[in-house]
């Protein structure tokens, strides 16, 4: 969570690191990272498929938040590990809500 001024100014910061800063959220959006439980459509907003597919993709370029998943996993084999359906509800996951990771892949840091 943001605090002091930043918390005044960025009450829509929800998610340290590698999901973004001060500025990932300019005005009109102000999304904000859904949650990883989720018990219902209505709680979900971005998702870590939508983060990068809404274009933050582009300031972004892979690795972190674009390959793995907030408990570790890769995107791609877990979703088809847990017969995750591209584009599903996929347990209201916000990293998996929607999300089309298998059919995608992910996106890595080459070095």
């Amino acid at each position: 969570m943001a605090t002091g001024t930043y918390a005044e100014r960025y009450q829509w910061v929800s998610h340290p690191g590698n999901y973004g800063g001060n500025w990932c959220s300019p005005a009109p959006l102000y999304r904000y990272l859904s949650q990883k439980e989720n018990n219902s459509a209505r709680l979900m907003d971005m998702t870590s498929f939508s983060f990068i597919t809404a274009g933050c993709g582009d300031c972004h370029p892979g690795g972190g938040p674009a390959e793995f998943d907030r408990k570790g996993n890769r995107y791609d084999r877990f979703m088809v590990e847990m017969g995750y359906e591209p584009g599903g509800v996929n347990d209201f996951d916000g990293d998996y809500y929607q999300a089309r990771w298998s059919e995608t892949g992910v996106l890595v840091v080459i070095a």
